[in-house]
């Protein structure tokens, strides 16, 4: 049990007891899946922007990510990592924008691993494509 006193301090006055062992959970979070709102030509063209994007992501500095990233959305992380692939991609138009679930394969020479970075970001073309979230 909890107690809050007069100054906002949460105090345990009595351990729960546990009367059997937790079972696991049988819930599955939905997968976004690709709703056929974006046409091919377009996830061709936001495909190639992903690739370039994340291909000198990795090392990119702030005054670099200006040209791919509106208002900071994607701040540096400034590792030495090899781009690979995109994984299982997924599209979706939000608007006049494009909605992207995306896990990033990078090889990470230092470490002789393989690092997966996912991203669920909007992207938005004005003149070019552009990571606006």
């Amino acid at each position: 049990m909890l107690h809050q006193d007069n100054a906002g301090n949460l105090v345990i006055t009595q351990n729960p007891t546990l009367w059997s062992i937790p079972n696991k959970s049988d819930y599955e979070p939905l997968q976004p899946e690709s709703n056929e709102t974006v046409d091919s030509d377009t996830v061709q063209e936001v495909t190639e922007f992903l690739e370039t994007f994340f291909m000198f992501y990795s090392i990119a500095t702030d005054k670099e990510l200006a040209y791919y990233v509106k208002n900071s959305a994607l701040p540096p992380i400034g590792k030495d990592y090899l781009f690979s692939e995109l994984v299982h991609p997924v599209f979706q138009t939000k608007d006049s924008q494009i909605k992207v679930w995306v896990t990033v394969k990078y090889n990470d020479e230092a470490k002789k691993a393989t690092q997966f970075s996912q991203y669920i970001r909007t992207l938005e073309k004005d003149i070019n494509w552009m990571i606006v979230e």
